[in-house]
């Protein structure tokens, strides 16, 4: 079985690969607010990964 902060950080990684795809397919504009939830985001999955 996987660790269940792996499995949650995964689930909220879909989030960045929705806003990239939106920006690619869908030419939309992101806000700051999104970009620095996505860091955010990512930052996160970061640093539980090596946590």
């Amino acid at each position: 079985m996987a660790n269940v902060a792996y499995v949650r950080t995964f689930g909220q990684l879909e989030f960045v690969l929705s806003i990239f795809v939106s920006i690619y397919f869908f030419k939309e504009k992101i806000s700051k607010n999104e970009i620095l939830g996505m860091l955010f985001l990512i930052c996160g999955a970061i640093l539980i990964v090596f946590a």
